[in-house]
């Protein structure tokens, strides 16, 4: 089985109207970002980052959790903690 590129695994598995939304706020995006300064950027090149490294640290944490569940065998543990964590992050 050849999976998608994660570049198009998402658009794939989604409905063409939530598609074009998107994709319409992309542009949006792109616009409105187009006409400021670089500093302003620049900062939001910065807030990203603190955002994906938070997701990160999420995911690896959900990572470990199943990871030592796993090896424990403990299930019910594993479900539970697990969505916690992932309802934390949402």
């Amino acid at each position: 089985m050849i999976l998608p590129a994660t570049t198009e695994r998402v658009e794939k598995h989604t409905n063409g109207p939530i598609n074009a939304e998107i994709q319409q706020q992309t542009e949006q995006n792109i616009a409105c970002w187009k006409v400021r300064s670089k500093p302003e950027i620049q900062e939001r090149i910065r807030e990203l980052d603190r955002d994906w490294d938070t997701e990160r640290v999420l995911e690896a944490n959900a990572s470990a959790i199943v990871f030592r569940d796993t090896a424990a065998a403990d299930f019910w543990a594993l479900d539970v903690e697990t969505r916690v964590i992932f309802i934390k992050s949402a």
